[in-house]
């Protein structure tokens, strides 16, 4: 069964009615129903069952939790607040590929981070490589360059096919490539505050005080000093935590949309012949200075955190609360103050003595998106390991120093001024920013529903996108994508998703906003279902995504997948209690895909009051169960059959 909802705004949460039996649609031969929780902003919430009883999981099943394949990362959203405290993110995972024949060989240093990083097993070296999205891709880089001092290009690593390449690869690059660790950085993990204490950067974002907030789970007890140290330690090596405005809040408003003019007029306005052309040429390059020069500036503190007392608010320490769920109140109930650009709080529980803690962790979402939660929680064992071996806490010895982060405020600045400019990065990747919407950015009051996938549901997901060769989150895509396709009766739909764009050097370690909205076109016209899913799985692996247009951004469907790391470290894990309640949108249907736990999925479908009546809403969950029952039982067949007409007027399946 789903866990209870978390408290929200330090309250407790209302207790949740029995499931009632009903609900219409057909139901998938021998496969446990999508549970469907419906609320809305007026009546009260009840759960309906297919079958009328919400699937229970077995003890065998939760035993086998360490045999399942874990899911790993991807940010959140740029613009989009932080549900109940939890901030889980968007990944594109890999299902490990089906072994290949070979000797089996001693597994190197190198294979063994491999391994972690994308969390796969590999027999051998011809194991393929083929099936690994953008953000392992990213990971796996984060993590070379973290432990071995290896800098592998994301345009080198997505071209490897095996695990043997790789390999290969990473033996002729030099350890020393720029990204091992500085002499007089590294020794405490930090950056150094004397060249970024004396600059100005450009930023981006209208967000200071909206916040990115995590809660992570202590599994042993986390001694206050240390607590105190490991979070000094952090905020030093980390500049967005250690951010302070230069400019009014309300120049960045200003100046954002002073940039949207200005690409709508270079892209949209009408082109000038004869004279005018040149003059035109000189106008653009003038307001290309001024906004470059001109635009609101972040700079970063030189003083960092007293490990002992604290700046402020940023460090503060419960009381030992008796057990996990009184500190998870008590902890929420003191988060909700914050003030910019960092707060950690830690709630310590135990009956006797301290057993466990939790950890509080809240960053302004102008600096930060969802996949900040790898470097921080990364970085924060790290330093609670080397701190705990420097105060005597610990006999075992300290890890090794960690890379020396890049600037981030530079690399995003960079953003902000190729932008402006409308140039490529070197690569061609062109990671440039959304520009802010002139119009149609309006909040729409929503029907929100809940949806939850049983782990049997999961399971069979994760079956089909096996046989199909894709990852799980891939085929989720293909499914919701499918969906879409037939409950708007058109075989091309456009959708807006939050894509990472962590491609530049060191960019995976850093905490910033890197995140960002990208539009993506689902085609499913004379193609099957295993089409749709590798077409889909070569667009977000080749990153064939477009930027938004300015008067249109607002107008698609928005899917997001709020993905969840469980992945144990040396005693921390993100902590993780979905909450229910009703949500606006700026989006006529939003859909958010997240995790309770490790294997149970929940839908959040957002529908716009007013245009889709109880009807359309059902239908909506009827095509899904259709297009899971293609996946499980025909992949191959075409989603638009060969007899049906094509275009608006045809038909989804029957």
């Amino acid at each position: 069964r789903l866990p209870s909802s978390p408290p929200l705004n330090g309250q407790s949460p209302s207790k949740r009615p029995a499931a009632e039996s009903g609900g219409g649609g057909a139901e998938l031969p021998g496969q446990p129903p999508v549970v469907r929780q419906r609320t809305s902003n007026d009546t009260e919430r009840g759960l309906v069952a297919r079958n009328g009883e919400v699937p229970e999981r077995r003890e065998d099943e939760e035993q086998s939790d360490a045999k399942r394949p874990r899911t790993a990362e991807m940010p959140h959203g740029a613009g989009h607040r932080c549900v109940n405290g939890a901030e889980p993110v968007v990944s594109f995972l890999a299902l490990p590929t089906p072994r290949a024949a070979g000797g089996m060989k001693s597994k190197s240093k190198e294979w063994r981070i491999i391994e972690r990083a994308t969390d796969m097993s590999f027999e051998s070296e011809d194991d393929s490589l083929l099936s690994l999205d953008s953000l392992r891709h990213t990971k796996l880089t984060s993590a070379l360059r973290r432990e071995v001092g290896k800098r592998l290009p994301r345009q080198v690593l997505k071209n490897i096919a095996t695990l043997g390449g790789l390999l290969q690869e990473l033996a002729r690059i030099p350890e020393d490539d720029g990204s091992s660790p500085s002499s007089s950085s590294s020794n405490s993990g930090t950056t150094r505050h004397s060249d970024e204490a004396t600059k100005e950067y450009a930023a981006w974002g209208m967000m200071w005080d909206s916040r990115c907030t995590w809660v992570v789970k202590c599994s042993k007890p986390l001694p206050e000093p240390l607590f105190r140290a490991a979070i000094a330690r952090l905020v030093e090596r980390h500049a967005a935590l250690r951010a302070e405005m230069r400019d009014p809040y309300r120049f960045f408003t200003a100046i954002q949309q002073a940039m949207s003019v200005l690409d709508m007029w270079k892209n949209q306005g009408p082109r000038p012949r004869g004279v005018l052309e040149p003059a035109q040429w000189l106008i653009g390059r003038f307001v290309r200075w001024s906004l470059r020069n001109t635009w609101p500036r972040i700079s970063v503190s030189r003083q960092g955190c007293d490990s002992t007392q604290g700046s402020g608010c940023l460090i503060k320490v419960l009381e030992r609360s008796p057990t996990l769920q009184d500190a998870e109140y008590k902890l929420w109930g003191e988060a909700r103050e914050f003030q910019p650009p960092f707060r950690a709080l830690l709630a310590p529980y135990g009956a006797e003595a301290e057993e466990g803690a939790l950890l509080h962790l809240t960053v302004t979402h102008m600096l930060s998106d969802g996949y900040s939660i790898v470097p921080l929680l990364d970085d924060l064992v790290n330093l609670v390991a080397k701190e705990a071996a420097v105060l005597g806490l610990s006999d075992a010895p300290p890890p090794p120093p960690l890379p020396r982060v890049p600037n981030m405020f530079e690399a995003m600045e960079r953003r902000i001024f190729r932008t402006i400019e409308g140039t490529d990065d070197a690569e061609g990747i062109c990671p440039r920013i959304t520009p802010h919407a002139l119009t149609g950015k309006n909040t729409r009051n929503a029907h929100t529903t809940f949806a939850t996938l049983p782990v049997e549901v999961v399971t069979s997901i994760r079956r089909g996108a096996v046989r199909v060769g894709v990852s799980d989150d891939i085929a989720m895509l293909a499914l919701l994508g499918v969906t879409l396709a037939w409950f708007v009766n058109r075989p091309t739909e456009q959708i807006a998703m939050i894509v990472p764009q962590r491609d530049g050097p060191g960019e995976n370690d850093m905490v910033g906003l890197f995140s960002d909205v990208r539009h993506l076109c689902i085609c499913t016209e004379g193609l099957s279902f295993a089409g749709v899913a590798l077409r889909l799985h070569h667009i977000v692996k080749e990153r064939l995504w477009t930027v938004p247009e300015l008067r249109t951004q607002f107008e698609t469907t928005q899917l997001n997948f709020e993905w969840t790391d469980f992945q144990e470290k040396q005693g921390f894990s993100q902590y993780v209690n979905c909450g229910e309640r009703a949500e606006s949108s700026f989006h006529p249907l939003r859909i958010s895909v997240d995790q309770p736990d490790r294997d149970v999925w929940r839908m959040r479908v957002a529908f716009q009051e007013g245009a889709f009546d109880e009807q359309q809403r059902e239908q909506f969950f009827q095509l899904f169960e259709k297009s899971l029952s293609m996946l499980r039982e025909s992949p191959l067949e075409l989603v638009w059959p060969a007899d049906c007409p094509k275009g608006i007027a045809s038909a989804p399946p029957a």
